[in-house]
Parts: C-alpha cells; structure tokens; sequence
C-alpha cells in the first residue's frame, strides 16, 4: 500500500525507466552505480581492463558518499539491491546495518573473486532471491535463499490477432503454418539463445 510503503528508485543514468517513474510519481535519483563484473560469461579477474572501466563509478568517494547520504536522509529501512554486481552499494547499506534483499538474475561468474562475491552476497543479504536453480547453485545451503522466477503475463500474448501473427509471418517470410518463437536478451550464449535456436 502507498499508504505504507514510501519506495525510492536509484537508477544509474537517465533513460526510459526515469521517465516511467516519475510519470507514475515515484521518487527516483540518478546516482552511478559501478558493477563489479561486465560479463558474466567471463571470468572475475582485477587484471580486465573492460572490467576496470565499469567499476569506476562506484570508486568514485562522491557516488558512495551521495548514496551514503540518501539512506541517511531518507530513513530508508529497506534495501532491494537487482544485480549481484552491486557489491559496492551493498558495501554502502552494510554500513547502516539496514535489511537487504539481494535479488540475483546472473550467475555468479568463476574466478579469483568468485567466493568473496558469494561470500559478501551470503553475509550482507537478509533475503537472497534467485531467478532459477542455475543463478542460486552458490546459495543452495543458505536458509536465505528462495527462487522466484520471472514472471510472464501469458494473457497479454493472447490478446494477439490470428492476422497480426500471419502478417509478421508474411513479412518474415515464413510458411502461415509454422510456429513463432520470441526472445528477450542479450544475444549471447549465457542467455540460451543457442540453446532456442
């Protein structure tokens, strides 16, 4: 209820989402988030300089101080962190000993830096949320885990018209009779995509 729950939204830059927010009047602030991992098909290394341009945002003292205050000044009681690469934003929330909820939608890549990840995720998190098995393997013996997975409103798809689906057909190329498969995701080989195709 709104009446209940005052939810604050940080996003690391301006985009679609900003204006979705504040349209539906949620208070949202833009504050750089560095992510530890670029890809989470490779391996966690301190020698990828990818990796390196990615976490400069968050070694910036100013975005932890900024996130530091907003908690401070807001009285936030209740932490959501959406990637497991937020580890120092959950460095910032530890600080102030306030409840997190770690939401985790990758798996959790190998390498040198893999169990203190793990290690951090386990110590930090009040609640650790997993999209499927494969992205809570590292937390199965943690009684913090619970899997969710994400969630499809089959119904909209049924709304779609026997001659808008024969239309894309058409312009495809594609036989009337043969199914129609979509994707969302990266076009990479952790999203399964070869695996649909």
């Amino acid at each position: 209820p709104k009446d209940k729950v005052k939810p604050i939204v940080i996003l690391p830059k301006r985009g679609p989402a900003y204006d979705k927010l504040k349209e539906i009047k949620i208070k949202t602030k833009i504050i750089p988030q560095g992510h530890l991992v670029y890809n989470t098909s490779e391996k966690i290394t301190l020698f990828n300089p990818f990796a390196l341009t990615k976490i400069l945002p968050a070694l910036n003292l100013f975005n932890f101080f900024r996130l530091r205050h907003l908690i401070k000044k807001e009285k936030i009681n209740l932490v959501h962190l959406n990637s497991s690469s937020l580890i120092f934003s959950a460095l910032a929330i530890k600080i102030f000993r306030i409840p997190l909820v770690w939401h985790i939608r990758e798996r959790i890549p190998k390498g040198i830096l893999s169990p203190f990840l793990v290690f951090l995720i386990k110590n930090s998190a009040k609640k650790i949320i997993a999209v499927s098995e494969d992205e809570a393997q590292p937390f199965q013996k943690s009684k913090k885990l619970t899997i969710i997975y994400n969630p499809v409103d089959t119904k909209y798809f049924e709304k779609i018209k026997k001659e808008d689906k024969e239309k894309i057909k058409k312009n495809l190329g594609l036989p009337l009779s043969s199914p129609l498969l979509g994707f969302i995701g990266r076009i990479h080989k952790t999203s399964g995509i070869f695996d649909l195709v």
